[in-house]
């Protein structure tokens, strides 16, 4: 099996979410922050042939530097990664080391959905401000608000709301008005176009071209 420059992609940013993953047979990846704080699930092109858990999925992806298109051959307890004359044994962790997301990914779907106050688009380019504007203000939170069918996202510190502050405003769809928090930290998307779910606990986020959709708890109402 070869793993493609997009499923490479995903498992790359999946990697900043949980160090770890666990492969399940199929073509649905899922990862689970450790502080539960972010959920994440993508369908991907390949079909993984059987169940398997990754401790370090940076050193993983790392091994697939070292070969040209690499061929991925599964054992009961490795992965055996080989390209012309060259190959890595790359052994399976214990599953009850890396936090499984199980079959959240459904329950937080069906939940964010139904119980949905307020919906609206985001672009690359909006998602990708914010993230540059609370690195260079240095600030840590999002405040994430719906009124009149505008969202607006607030980078400023919660702590201390009279420091520097960037904000987005988008149009929506906001059926009652809410103010949340985020943290910065938790906006790990891959980059793109995104539709917005605002729950009363999570922001949902589904980007618009890949099948990868997140699910951000929030840290508090204002």
């Amino acid at each position: 099996m070869k793993i493609s420059s997009d499923t490479l992609s995903i498992l790359k940013n999946f990697s900043d979410i949980n160090d770890g993953i666990h492969f399940k047979k199929g073509s649905l990846l899922a990862t689970w922050h450790p502080a539960q704080f972010i959920l994440a699930e993508a369908t991907i092109k390949e079909e993984i042939p059987q169940d398997f858990t990754v401790f370090d999925l940076r050193q993983f992806l790392s091994v697939n530097s070292l070969f040209d298109e690499p061929e991925y051959s599964f054992e009961s307890d490795k992965v055996i990664v080989t390209a012309n004359n060259r190959s890595v044994n790359f052994l399976f962790s214990e599953p009850s080391l890396v936090l499984d997301p199980e079959n959240r990914t459904t329950k937080y779907r069906e939940n964010t959905l139904k119980g949905s106050i307020a919906k609206a688009n985001i672009t690359k380019e909006e998602l990708k401000s914010l993230k540059q504007s609370a690195a260079i203000l240095a600030l840590p939170d999002i405040f994430v608000t719906g009124q009149n069918d505008t969202i607006t996202f607030s980078v400023q510190n919660a702590e201390n709301t009279g420091t520097n502050s960037f904000k987005v405003v988008v149009k929506g769809e906001v059926q009652e008005d809410f103010s949340s928090i985020m943290r910065c930290e938790h906006l790990k998307m891959l980059d793109g176009d995104y539709e917005f779910v605002s729950h009363p606990k999570l922001a949902y986020f589904k980007n618009v071209n890949t099948p990868i959709e997140y699910w951000i708890a929030y840290q508090s109402k204002l």
